[in-house]
């Protein structure tokens, strides 16, 4: 679980810092200076990138502030202004509604072949009137 903490430093301004370890299984076995620093057959070794990111809110607009150094050392230093966070929000929100809809009719077509299901429930099945 990423550790995170939450300030308000304004009427409109909040911000939100968190920490993601990402673990890579494609681990390297030495290390800079070219001695081994593990045994290659050891499963639990892996390398690991931390990512460490800022997000915060001021006048209305996001913006995400995010920094990691990479397995070849390299830092990185990325801002995404708000229409691109926006945009990955709602692209995720769009995902998340499509699987939650597909779930949802997986779970319906399993409780039709339990036969846990009225027949008037079943797909493409019309409701009798009820005087028939």
């Amino acid at each position: 679980m990423p550790k995170q903490r939450q300030e308000t430093l304004g009427s409109d301004h909040f911000k939100t810092t968190f920490n993601i370890h990402v673990n890579d299984f494609g681990f390297k076995n030495k290390g800079d200076d070219g001695r081994p620093f593990h045994d290659p057959v050891d499963a639990d070794w892996y390398d690991t990138t931390v990512y460490n990111g800022l997000m915060e809110r001021r006048d209305g607009e996001f913006k995400l502030m995010m920094t990691w150094v990479d397995l070849q050392n390299k830092g990185h230093k990325i801002v995404l202004p708000d229409r691109v966070v926006t945009a990955i929000v709602h692209a995720h929100n769009r995902i998340i509604k499509k699987s939650r809809s597909e779930g949802a009719k997986k779970a319906h077509e399993t409780r039709v072949a339990d036969g846990t299901v009225n027949p008037i429930f079943h797909t493409g099945k019309k409701r009798q009137p009820a005087d028939a």
